[in-house]
């Protein structure tokens, strides 16, 4: 870590930005590079094909309006959540791998990230431009600094020190979030889809 810095970045609207055709397509690569051609004795091309039914009829109405959605999945379907986290940890590798080989923090839950970077602020915030230009579809917002707010705490450096943070637009709470959960929660993520996946697939 440089000068005691410290980065925390959120995507914007990842669930309703994330392309449909593209989330699936990582989910097969996914599934595949898991190993997992079938669960339940459902194949990966059976997988697609319901994904694809559920974004295929997923509609909203607006102002007496209804629409049809074609970009990202419906908010509250474990689908929508499930092809987010696929497609960001596709989008993720390449800033994972750099994290990891220079032995710096790298946390994600859902779609809020928080990690050390050994690189000066101006470095920063030329890696930062080139990971918003690396896809059209995921844009990111961001703190850089020796104080930054994650999730619901704000972290402050050198001293690793922690306080409740709260986002004016969020609902109440009961207690902050653990960096450490969340970490375990990142390192178990393959699992942790897959299980989601075979719970969802139950329901059909």
């Amino acid at each position: 870590m440089t000068e005691d810095t410290i980065l925390a970045f959120d995507i914007t609207y990842l669930y309703t930005m994330i392309p449909q055709k593209e989330s699936i397509m990582a989910l097969c690569r996914f599934l595949a590079k898991c190993g997992k051609y079938k669960i339940n004795n459902i194949s990966i091309d059976t997988f697609a094909k319901l994904s694809t039914h559920v974004l295929d009829n997923a509609y909203f109405a607006y102002e007496n309006r209804l629409f049809k959605q074609i970009k990202g999945g419906p908010m509250g379907v474990a689908i929508t959540q499930i092809l987010a986290g696929v497609y960001m940890f596709e989008w993720e590798k390449g800033i994972l791998a750099q994290q990891t080989a220079e032995k710096q923090l790298y946390v994600r839950f859902r779609d809020d990230i928080f990690s050390t970077p050994r690189l000066s602020i101006l470095d920063l915030g030329q890696h930062l431009k080139s990971y918003n230009e690396q896809d059209r579809h995921i844009k990111l917002t961001y703190e850089i600094g020796k104080t930054v707010n994650y999730l619901d705490v704000t972290v402050q450096c050198p001293v690793a020190c922690t306080t409740v943070y709260h986002k004016l637009e969020a609902p109440p709470y009961d207690s902050p979030h653990s960096l450490v959960k969340k970490y375990k929660v990142l390192k178990k993520e393959e699992g942790v889809l897959l299980k989601r996946y075979q719970v969802l697939l139950k329901k059909y």
